[in-house]
């Protein structure tokens, strides 16, 4: 009889610790998102969800770090169980899951999605273009390979960036060490 009150004490205590390490561990990957260090936010978030951790919070940052970094299959995954813990959400998560639908070629359930966004966003600028043109990816598919990107022969190891034409003359900035400002 008296194992069973100590066997309960160890079972909370346990659950507490538990508790606790997910809580840390949720803090630390809220702090590398806001951070932008979505890689390292992706990483913890999908441990806690492997560990059977779900919040609607955890799931819509993952869906932003994937979609962020351009992994839209892994976001509209992301985002589908952020609907389902939590259907209502603002109008740019609709958006967001929509494109990352119509990214990996799920366009009928990006429509019924997008046609959600539009519901919810009044007059948003991106709702009335879509209304306006809703199979923008055909005009994109169109002009695929009319572009030719070539190495203008001033890149650098260096970060190049901010480039603007001022009186003829091609400007940018650079992390390049020119021996002063130039």
């Amino acid at each position: 009889m008296k194992k069973q009150p100590f066997f309960y004490l160890i079972l909370t205590i346990l659950g507490c610790s538990f508790a606790f390490a997910q809580k840390a561990k949720l803090a630390s990957a809220d702090k590398k998102y806001d951070s932008y260090a979505y890689v390292d936010a992706i990483q913890t978030y999908e441990r806690l969800a492997a560990k059977g951790y779900q919040s609607a919070d955890m799931f819509m940052k993952l869906g932003n770090a994937y979609y962020f970094n351009s992994d839209f299959e892994k976001a509209a995954q992301s985002y589908e169980k952020l609907y389902q813990i939590q259907p209502e959400q603002t109008p740019e998560y609709y958006y967001r899951y929509a494109q990352s639908l119509k990214s990996i070629g799920k366009e009928k359930e990006a429509v019924a999605v997008l046609k959600e966004f539009e519901n919810k966003s009044g007059g948003d600028s991106r709702s009335k273009r879509l209304k306006k043109n809703s199979d923008y990816l055909e005009d994109i598919r169109a002009n695929i390979g009319i572009y030719t990107i070539e190495n203008a022969g001033i890149n650098s190891k260096f970060s190049d960036y901010g480039s603007a034409i001022v009186d003829d003359k091609l400007i940018f900035t650079s992390a390049r060490d020119t021996g002063g400002i130039g």
